[in-house]
């Protein structure tokens, strides 16, 4: 989210996310089969507040993972602050464990090629002005050798003026 916004997200009525101003959040699983809804987010940073709610026949297995924790929820009402840093609880319980190695894993993966790719952007356009520089030079080594050619047909016209005059002689 931007700076002073705030989303809400509805899963199916089985719970509901609202997602703090600059909070990236990424829904990794959401589905609903045979009595039980599985939800597992992605807070990278920022901040949200979550309402699981309890239903009649249907099991939650409700999940935020962070940098720094997994909280598994039943039933609850909290908030995850500060990218998984700090949590709150308001209703209910919360399980808090460390956070997932392998998520941790495809985020290191995933931060490293958003710097390859932030990298060779900055590469092409430190190449593009050295490119433009050469186009310049071509020019004027084209330039340099379309003048040598005039001046070339110059003299032969001037040679052959001069031969002609001999001959009227």
């Amino acid at each position: 989210t931007g700076f002073k916004s705030t989303a809400l997200l509805d899963f199916d009525g089985t719970s509901e996310v609202r997602v703090n101003q600059l909070t990236r959040l990424t829904l990794d699983e959401f589905l609903q089969q045979e009595g039980l809804a599985q939800t597992s987010l992605f807070l990278r940073v920022g901040g949200i507040q979550a309402d699981v709610k309890t239903t009649e026949g249907l099991k939650q297995d409700f999940q935020v993972k962070s940098p720094y924790s997994t909280a598994s929820v039943r039933g609850t009402k909290f908030s995850l602050l500060q990218g998984g840093k700090v949590l709150a609880v308001a209703e209910g319980s919360v399980g808090l464990g460390p956070p997932d190695p392998k998520r941790m894993e495809e985020e290191k993966q995933r931060e490293e090629e958003e710097k390859k790719a932030e990298e060779e952007k900055k590469a092409a356009e430190e190449e593009k002005p050295a490119a433009e520089e050469e186009k310049p030079a071509a020019e004027e080594e084209k330039d340099n050798e379309e003048e040598k050619d005039a001046e070339e047909e110059k003299a032969d016209e001037e040679e052959k003026a001069d031969e002609e005059e001999k001959a009227n002689e």
